[in-house]
């Protein structure tokens, strides 16, 4: 189908955002030059494809910034910072394209975690790609671009207090994870537990106080690699 003068291919994969990526991509032709990875709630403006074509891009990867109802997802550092382990977890999937080839020899995304995946680690699946992308030789520059911009909805929008703090816990678990198998170190994950207990009140509306006990109780089961109680819900979301 045509949409907007862009080609646009429908394909089925298998379960998970991980794994139905990397599937589309085994589907894109040899002749794409870099990919994206939108959300199912993302949408570009008119001008996008020109704008991202303008870019003098040299490296094989980058960041775009997200903007949602709440208003942008991170702010990105300044085009010509290193990335590193500090500022990739400023890259979300969105927002991060990357060179078809890159990709391949990456091996695309680790199809065990992220959102709809088969195990309770729902989140990371773009910050562990980019982890194994630092350690490329010759890959050039990370990218990080003021525009084009990448729009879309906030995390809770649409969902119940039950229904948001799931998905929190959920996508918590992957992010502790990540910080054990990435190899981040005590300190970091200290951090990570004290500002998952704060999540509420650093965030502000449209959460609560009571949503970073979730996100601190995802984060422990991220970093000590156990869920604490049996039959508990591990989809981020499920509608």
């Amino acid at each position: 189908m045509n949409f907007a003068g862009v080609s646009v291919t429908a394909v089925s994969g298998p379960r998970g955002a991980s794994a139905g990526r990397n599937h589309a991509v085994n589907k894109a032709p040899s002749t794409v030059d870099f990919l994206l990875f939108p959300n199912d709630t993302s949408w570009f403006p008119p001008d996008f494809v020109k704008t991202f074509k303008a870019q003098a891009i040299s490296g094989s990867a980058g960041a775009l910034t997200v903007i949602d109802e709440l208003g942008p997802k991170f702010l990105l550092p300044p085009p010509g910072t290193p990335i590193d382990k500090k500022n990739v977890w400023q890259v979300i999937e969105p927002g991060l394209f990357i060179g078809h080839e890159t990709f391949l020899h990456l091996g695309g995304f680790d199809e065990s975690i992220g959102t709809g995946a088969v195990t309770p680690w729902q989140s990371g699946e773009g910050t562990e790609l980019l982890l194994r992308w630092m350690k490329l030789p010759s890959v050039g520059p990370f990218e990080w671009c003021d525009y084009p911009q990448v729009f879309g909805i906030s995390d809770p929008k649409g969902l119940t207090k039950s229904e948001r703090r799931v998905k929190l816990r959920a996508y918590a678990r992957g992010y502790g994870r990540l910080l054990v198998v990435g190899e981040f170190g005590p300190v970091q994950c200290l951090k990570a537990l004290l500002g998952g207990a704060s999540f509420g009140l650093r965030k502000g509306h449209p959460y609560t106080v009571g949503d970073g006990l979730f996100v601190l109780l995802g984060r422990m089961e991220g970093l000590m690699g156990t869920l604490f109680s049996a039959g508990s819900v591990t989809q981020a979301v499920n509608r």
